[in-house]
This record gives C-alpha cells, sequence and structure tokens, in this order.
C-alpha cells in the first residue's frame, strides 16, 4: 500500500476523516439555518402521509453525494464515500433534518443528472457534494452546498491541510461551528467528536471496502467478500462497534454457509455475540439494534426481544431505511397489517431507489390483497428490452408473477406471465435464474388451464438445494400439485435452517390468496410440529390476536 502522510490510512486518515466530516457538516447546517428555511415536522410524521412523493421534497432537506476524487487512486476513491457516508449519518442524527439515505443518494449520483433532477429524484431540498485531491503530505476538499430549486450555491469552501496544523485548525472548526448550530437551530453539534478516540487506519479502510461490497451483494462472490472484509475488521480494531454491527448484520442477513470460520455447532451464539460485542461498544448502535430486530424476527425466532429491540432502535433515534424495514418484517410477524406497510412504505420513502424496500412494499400490498400493477415498482420493466436487461428487472418481473397468482386473477396470471417470458429472453441467454423460470412458468401454466405439466412437476427435485435458496412458498406449491410428503420435507428442511420466515415469500403463504399455505398441509401434525418449535407459538398467538388467521395450522382431521 503506497505510504501518505497527511489523512493517508497509515497516519490517522479515519480520525482526521471524521473532523473534516464535522467541520464540513456544521458549515452546511449553519447555512442551511441562516437561509430561514421552515422546519421540518418529524421523519415520522411526514412518512404517515402515503401520499407523500419524491416530487415534492421537504424544505429541510439534504442529500451527501460521494466526494469526487481528482486522481485515479483506488484509496482517494473509498476516502470520498467515506467522507460522504460519515457526512451523511452524523446529518441523519438531526430531528428537524431529512436526509436521503446512502443507497439512493451514491445511485443517483453514479447518473448523469443535474442537480434539479438529482433533487427530485432523491425528495430533498438541497445536495452537498464536493471532491478531493491528494497529493504528498497534503489533502485538498472543496465542499459546496446547493439549492436544488434554482441550482444557487448557498455555499462553498475548500480545505487544504498539511500534517502540521490539520488537528488544530479542525477543532476551531468544531467549537466554532458548534455555537453557531446552538444559537441558529437550538441544537447541539456533538463538540468533543473531534477528540473521540480514532479507529485503526487499515480496519477503517477495510469498513469501507466492505460497505462497498455490501451495498452490491447480489452480485456474485459480493455477499461473502463482505463478510470476509467486516470479520477482518473486527479482527483489526476490536474496539470498533460499527465493524462488530456490520459484521453481525451481515452474518443475521446470510446463512451458516457464509460463516466456515466459525465452530460446528456456533452460528447462533457467534453472531448473537457479535451483536452484542456491538452494543457493549455502543449501545444506541442503530445498526446493531435493526439487525437485531431481524435476527430476531426472522432467524431465531423470539419475538419479544425482537420488539425490545425495536423499542431500543426508535429510542435511539433511528429513522432510516433499515430500521423501518425490518420493523415492517417484525410487524408482519406478528399479523399486524397496517403497522407492516406503515413501516415499509416509511423505508421506501427513506430510500427510494433501494429495490429491497420497494420490492418488499410491492409484496407486502399484494399479500395483503392490493394488485397494484400501475405501481411504480413496476414501471421499471418497461425498460427492459433485448439489449438492455438487467437481474434486477428479473427480479421486479418473478415478484409480479408470484403477486398475480396469489391473487387468483386469471387476466393478471396470464400477463404476468408475459412479461416474465419477455424478461427472462433478455437474460436467458446467461443462464439467469433458469431454474426459477422454468418453475414459474409450469405453474402458472397450470393454474391457467394451458399445460398440467404433471411430468414437470413429478421430476421437481428440491433435496440438493441449500436451504439459503429455498422458499417457504416451494412447499405450498409443491403441496398443490400432488405432492404432500415431500412439501413436508421441504418445511422440515427450512424450518431447520431457520429459514422458516427469513425469505421473501412468506407473506404470501401466511395470507389468504391464490398462494396460501394449502388446507391439507395446514392440518398435517409435521405442520403443527414445526409450529411447536421454539419461538413459533408466540407469533401464532400473535397473529390470531390479530384475527390474522391465513397460513396458520389448523384442527387434524
Amino acid at each position: 500500500m503506497q505510504t501518505m502522510s497527511i489523512f493517508s490510512l497509515r497516519d490517522g486518515q479515519s480520525r482526521n476523516l471524521k473532523i473534516l466530516t464535522l467541520g464540513l457538516l456544521l458549515v452546511a447546517l449553519a447555512i442551511i439555518a441562516s437561509e430561514k428555511l421552515a422546519p421540518l415536522s418529524s421523519i415520522s410524521s411526514l412518512r404517515q402521509d402515503n401520499g407523500s412523493t419524491p416530487d415534492a421534497p421537504a424544505e429541510v432537506s439534504i442529500a451527501v453525494l460521494p466526494f469526487v476524487p481528482l486522481s485515479n487512486a483506488q484509496d482517494d476513491a473509498f476516502f470520498g464515500k467515506g467522507l460522504a457516508e460519515e457526512l451523511l449519518n452524523s446529518l441523519a442524527k438531526l430531528p428537524r433534518l431529512k436526509v436521503a439515505a446512502r443507497t439512493s443518494a451514491f445511485t443517483v449520483a453514479e447518473e448523469d443528472l443535474d442537480v434539479r433532477e438529482m433533487g427530485r429524484q432523491l425528495g430533498v431540498g438541497h445536495v452537498l457534494e464536493g471532491s478531493l485531491r491528494r497529493s504528498g503530505n497534503r489533502l485538498r476538499v472543496t465542499a459546496q452546498l446547493i439549492r436544488v430549486e434554482d441550482g444557487f450555491h448557498l455555499w462553498s469552501n475548500a480545505y487544504e491541510k498539511s500534517s502540521e496544523d490539520i488537528f488544530q485548525v479542525q477543532d476551531e472548526i468544531v467549537r466554532e461551528m458548534s455555537q453557531v448550530l446552538q444559537i441558529r437551530l437550538g441544537v447541539g453539534a456533538g463538540e468533543g467528536r473531534a477528540s473521540a478516540r480514532g479507529v485503526n487506519p487499515q480496519a477503517y479502510e477495510d469498513y469501507l471496502r466492505g460497505l462497498d461490497l455490501w451495498w452490491t451483494r447480489d452480485l456474485a462472490g459480493h455477499r461473502g467478500a463482505a463478510i470476509e472484509k467486516f470479520m477482518m475488521v473486527t479482527e483489526q480494531d476490536s474496539e470498533f462497534p460499527d465493524g462488530w454491527a456490520a459484521y453481525a448484520t451481515a452474518l443475521a442477513l446470510s446463512d451458516e454457509s457464509y460463516a466456515p470460520h466459525f465452530p460446528i455447532g456456533a452460528y447462533h451464539s457467534s453472531v448473537e455475540d457479535a451483536f452484542q460485542r456491538a452494543l457493549g461498544l455502543d449501545s444506541r448502535s442503530h445498526r446493531a439494534l435493526s439487525g437485531l430486530v431481524y435476527w430476531h424476527t426472522n432467524r431465531v425466532i423470539d419475538i419479544p426481544r425482537a420488539y425490545d429491540y425495536l423499542k431500543r432502535a426508535e429510542a435511539s433515534g433511528a429513522t432510516n431505511g433499515f430500521t423501518y424495514y425490518v420493523a415492517s418484517q417484525y410487524y408482519f410477524s406478528v399479523g399486524d397489517e397496517a403497522l407492516t406497510m406503515g413501516s415499509i412504505r416509511r423505508a421506501s420513502l427513506a430510500d427510494p431507489l433501494n429495490h429491497t424496500y420497494s420490492r418488499h412494499e410491492f409484496l407486502y400490498a399484494a399479500a395483503f390483497g392490493d394488485y397494484r400493477y400501475n405501481d411504480p415498482f413496476l414501471q421499471e420493466l418497461d425498460a427492459c428490452t433485448a439489449s438492455d436487461c438487467s437481474p434486477t428487472q428479473w427480479i421486479i418481473a418473478w415478484s409480479a408473477a408470484l403477486a398475480a397468482l396469489h391473487s387468483a386473477n386469471d387476466a393478471e396470471i396470464r400477463r404476468a406471465r408475459d412479461t416474465l417470458m419477455e424478461v427472462f429472453a433478455a437474460l436467458g441467454a446467461a443462464g439467469f435464474a433458469a431454474e426459477y423460470q422454468e418453475y414459474l412458468i409450469a405453474y402458472m401454466d397450470r393454474v391457467l388451464g394451458i399445460d398440467p405439466r404433471q411430468q414437470y412437476w413429478d421430476a421437481v427435485d428440491f433435496t440438493d438445494r441449500d436451504p439459503g435458496g429455498l422458499f417457504t412458498l416451494d412447499a405450498a406449491i409443491l403441496a398443490r400439485v400432488g405432492r404432500l410428503e415431500d412439501a413436508l420435507d421441504l418445511l422440515e428442511r427450512i424450518a431447520e435452517a431457520d429459514r422458516f420466515f427469513a425469505n421473501r415469500s412468506v407473506p404470501y403463504v401466511l395470507s389468504g390468496g391464490g398462494l396460501e399455505m394449502p388446507e391439507e398441509i395446514r392440518r398435517h401434525p409435521r405442520y403443527h410440529a414445526i409450529w411447536a418449535q421454539p419461538g413459533m407459538p408466540a407469533i401464532e398467538l400473535a397473529r390470531r390476536s390479530n384475527s390474522t388467521n391465513a397460513g396458520l395450522p389448523l384442527p387434524p382431521i
């Protein structure tokens, strides 16, 4: 690795990054305050208005774009993203400011858009952008705050520092801007952050690289590489809470196959330990608290603990897309339809370009009977052509096919089938998701009466598939095509791997519609045994108390 004296990875880059971050943050907020913009109501109340759209940006709102490196050095690119992410995370802690989420802001930044269009897509009134250049022992950072409405530069500044005076100057910026914010906005600015313990520089670099890999985890090899980076971070700096939180959350959202370094049988205890290490270092870590909501809702199935962590995440002031996303999963598990939809809509509004959130909003809506084929989520399929179609668009088409099957409406099923086949034709040469393609088309053909495809269904075999790639829905479909015992075998494998709730098909099998878990399974003693496993009776009781009985065990005949 190249050695650089100022803001280099081996000379205190992470400490300098945090100091510079806070200085830029405070100046930017002071400028926004001086514009006398009307205060924003809380993000929670804003998102209760389901009519809110990105076309109507809130006045006190901002997106932070990656700082553009003016060199080809890869480390500078990570530094620019890290600087933006530190700013974004600091801004998000202020209750009267709406901050565009990382996924959406960084995605928009990759497109060739003017600032007005960026603001429209992100639903913000201001954009903070900048650049950085590193040369020898000097670093130059420029930053500018732009008002989206007219493209006017409200503020800009350049910082050029050397190793001799950078800490003193940045501490002065922090103190000065802290006073400005207290006077103008009546909020503290976190004075003292500049003198906080520094993170191991190499650990911080690997943390940034891990985040980049995690945000693109659906690409081949990226999920495992991200987890490996986060594990390295915890080894390089065992006192870095964000490293432990990222490591634990990535493992919780994956499966045991991504943790071969754990002793046999120690996966659950090791993941729990990583979460607790994060909270021991930072009891208000929103990533750790939100990750624990997912972990105890979907994997270890402990609803009371999931609820406790959800309340702690909310009390920590976490108002980000991931917190709302895991909240939606918790509320679905206990059968609260209104809070499920309210939470996932807030996640989508917080991060409108995050396909995971928009896909789950569509999924939950369809599960609850709202088959919205004019949903903006589906409009992305219009851009799919034989020469330009992405795996993401196939996932959208796959989601639409499941929604149509659940609607039990032949016209919707036929339309979704045609769309799925068109999208797959553009990707089929690469063999993307071929097994799911044939599987869904065969089932839609059977439902529509086009062809029962019994020979195909007699040959379908899930025994060699990794549990991480199995869906609860697969068992429901197998039962519907006459393979009840195989369906029960599959459900037991899924439950044994702690995947009954940890897959995106479960809202369909636990809601009324064409994909609900069929009655012959629900009355079977083996299905009753699954629902008698630790944690499951509490979910059943909660769902029944909310009059959400679909998919639950029925009395044996």
